[in-house]
């Protein structure tokens, strides 16, 4: 009986001493992959009863081993998620900043970035866009403006209506946004949303003149959601109309300027006339 508890207490502090072992070895020289070594040169013994005895004895140490290796990765894939969840963070406060620095070019268009954002957002949660989609949007959303840079500020201000010089500058500022942006890329889904977002549904728009379905979902809806800000604000060449007549200027593009599945998520959120 005594011999038997012996035995025991001598397996089980050999047992402590493989553990005590492991952790100084990872601890203290940082060289986990050493003492898995030692793991190896045991299971390499050609005899059974050796390589079982030394199983027995390594078990606790291999533990520790893995409970290191697994506490380690888990901290680094926690360091990382935080890393990356600032990052966006920080891209997307960028984001708002730069296309509110966009905005305030002008006391006309101050805050039309964010509305046509809100605007496009509300559009496609009503036609059940996924949370990608949605990102993809919003980024395209406050950023359509940004070729615009390009464009000269006193044909943004002109109260006259514009040649066709100046037209021509206008229509350009889509293809330059794309530009702009085309060097990025984690913005490359974002890119056809901007180029595209003033074409038209009847093949009568700008700047490549696509029509129907070959125009990005995501640019005819922004193609609204801007259209719509542009018609309920002042600018300089014209006075807001009201929301009804907005409404109803809507209704009567349907199919030529603005894409009918697109127009209808839009009235089933905005015009109440006919609830």
């Amino acid at each position: 009986m005594a011999s038997t508890v012996l035995s025991r207490l001598a397996l089980y502090t050999v047992l402590f001493a493989w553990i005590i072992l492991g952790l100084s070895i990872q601890f203290l020289t940082q060289d986990t992959w050493s003492s898995i070594s030692i793991v190896q040169y045991f299971l390499s013994m050609e005899e059974s009863g050796v390589r079982f005895r030394a199983l027995i004895l390594l078990a606790p140490f291999a533990l520790t081993v893995i409970s290191y290796l697994i506490n380690e990765r888990a901290k680094l894939f926690q360091e990382t998620l935080l890393v990356e969840e600032e990052l966006r963070s920080l891209f997307k406060e960028l984001v708002h900043a730069f296309a509110n620095a966009l905005d305030a070019k002008s006391p006309w268009t101050m805050g039309h970035s964010e509305r046509v954002s809100s605007f496009a957002l509300a559009i496609a949660k009503e036609m059940q866009f996924n949370e990608q989609d949605m990102e993809m949007l919003k980024i395209g959303s406050l950023l359509h403006d940004i070729g615009k840079l390009g464009t000269y500020d006193d044909i943004l201000e002109k109260t006259d209506p514009l040649t066709e010089k100046e037209w021509e500058l206008i229509r350009m500022h889509p293809t330059k946004g794309a530009d702009i942006l085309k060097p990025i890329g984690q913005l490359q889904k974002v890119i056809p949303i901007i180029k595209y977002h003033h074409e038209r549904f009847d093949g009568k728009g700008y700047p490549e003149g696509l029509q129907g379905n070959d125009i990005p979902l995501l640019a005819r809806i922004l193609c609204l959601a801007d259209s719509f800000d542009a018609m309920t604000a002042d600018r300089p060449y014209k006075r807001a109309m009201g929301r009804e007549q907005a409404f109803v200027h809507v209704k009567e593009k349907t199919g030529t300027r603005f894409d009918p599945d697109v127009v209808k998520a839009f009235l089933r959120i905005y015009d109440t006339s006919n609830s």
